[in-house]
């Protein structure tokens, strides 16, 4: 923020700093398009790293299918209307566990995010593994 009583230097200072955010900004822009183009060449790029290299057992391909819905459990119209009324009230819900299936584990995920976070990943790259995605295949 600027105002009348910044002294120049501070004023090239903010300036600086913006410019090297740009310049930053710039070279992230690079490194995605080359990686989209199949020009950027990583470690983790490669599923084998993130497969290999964490404890929490999820795999980034495990040939889940897709094409056909999977049966969850379902709630009572009772405990529909109470869980949509706490969300209605409270903005958030918490419901008895819901059986998944055998192939894929809330708590594993979790896992996988904290495991992630330690070791200096943000926690939504637990999305490179395929088993988040069939959770929220199943939901909807």
């Amino acid at each position: 923020r600027l105002d009348r009583l910044m002294s120049a230097e501070k004023y090239r200072e903010i300036l600086q700093r913006d410019e090297g955010k740009k310049e930053k900004g710039k070279r992230i822009t690079q490194a995605l398009r080359a990686l989209h183009k199949g020009e950027f060449d990583s470690l983790v790029t490669n599923a084998k790293y993130w497969d290999d290299n964490f404890d929490h057992g999820l795999k980034v391909h495990t040939g889940a299918d897709f094409s056909a819905p999977h049966p969850l459990e379902t709630f009572s119209s009772e405990e529909s209307s109470a869980l949509r009324e706490t969300l209605n009230g409270d903005g958030f819900f918490n419901s008895r566990a819901v059986g998944w299936g055998s192939d894929v584990s809330l708590d594993r995920v979790v896992n996988a995010m904290q495991e992630l976070k330690a070791k200096g990943w943000p926690a939504c790259f637990v999305f490179a593994y395929q088993e988040p995605w069939v959770i929220l295949h199943r939901m909807f």
